[in-house]
């Protein structure tokens, strides 16, 4: 994929950080989104030490529906188009037998697993229609797929999505 225009969520580390290299190396324009803006300011950097590409970043926590709006709002009325939505924000959840796992922990893993992948796919997929190959990517780690012992949130909310 070259001279994309890509959006990756979760991208201040990790493989979300990976990605915005691997693209940026690829001559794509890239919008970043994570929570922490100088983590995401530094991958900006270090990416434009290599190659001088296009790079928006936009810190978000995602966690919170009305801030997952507010970005949306502000991209579909800045961009004309994406061609490539990667949702890779992710958070383990709470960790441990359910009875002792606090329901606020719950519902912010499901948040963000989930519920931020449904509402950025939904809102940005005016903008992925007008790209001739828009597309969205939903990223999981192996703990929705295969049984991990007291991991149940994470496992919930990755595999309701099929991320």
């Amino acid at each position: 994929m070259t001279s994309k225009r890509v959006l990756i969520t979760g991208a201040s580390r990790g493989l979300g950080a990976f990605l915005a290299h691997h693209f940026a190396a690829n001559g794509s324009q890239l919008h970043l989104v994570a929570r922490n803006e100088t983590d995401l300011q530094k991958v900006a950097e270090e990416i434009n030490r290599k190659k001088s590409i296009q790079i928006k970043v936009y810190p978000c926590d995602l966690t919170k529906q009305q801030k997952r709006s507010e970005l949306v709002q502000r991209l579909t009325t800045t961009l004309n188009e994406i061609d490539v939505l990667i949702n890779n924000a992710a958070s383990q959840g709470p960790i441990g037998p359910l009875e002792i796992t606090h329901p606020k922990e719950w519902e912010s893993t499901i948040s963000l697993n989930l519920m931020a992948a449904v509402d950025l796919s939904r809102g940005l997929l005016p903008l992925l229609k007008k790209s001739s190959a828009g597309s969205i990517i939903n990223l999981s780690g192996g703990g929705a797929t295969s049984p991990r012992p007291n991991f149940s949130a994470y496992a919930v909310s990755n595999i309701v999505t099929g991320k």
